[in-house]
């Protein structure tokens, strides 16, 4: 039986969202995704949440895990990610953007310490 609306009436802002678990269930009951309705049904609900994972008492922190677990679980089954090293992601997503990739190890070594490990790895 389907009980996910199409469109919930999502708060605008973190500060507006329900404080209590029981709450936040009134906005969105947290089940499995079965179609793009529920699917985009559950982005909605937790969007106020993300980016203040610091910010969230532990029933949201259980609401948001709560909804992202069936999000995953949806994308496992469903998305078709490509199988890339960490260094080729990375390149992907640089040439993604407006400016041309850095094309010298040196530059992603000296990026950061994951930069590193992407480059180690690619190397090896």
């Amino acid at each position: 039986m389907k009980t996910v609306l199409s469109k919930i009436a999502s708060p605008v802002s973190f500060a507006e969202m329900p404080k209590d678990y029981a709450a936040l269930c009134l906005r969105y009951v947290p089940r499995p995704l079965h179609d793009a309705a529920d699917y985009a049904a559950a982005g909605q609900a937790i969007e106020p949440l993300v980016g203040f994972e610091e910010r969230l008492n532990a029933d949201q922190a259980d609401y948001l895990e709560a909804v992202s677990s069936f999000i995953e679980a949806h994308d496992r089954v469903r998305v078709k990610w490509p199988k890339s090293s960490p260094a080729e992601t990375l390149k992907f997503q640089w040439n993604s953007m407006t400016c041309p990739p850095p094309t010298s190890r040196g530059f992603w070594a000296a990026t950061a310490p994951w930069a590193r490990n992407c480059c180690a790895a690619s190397a090896g």
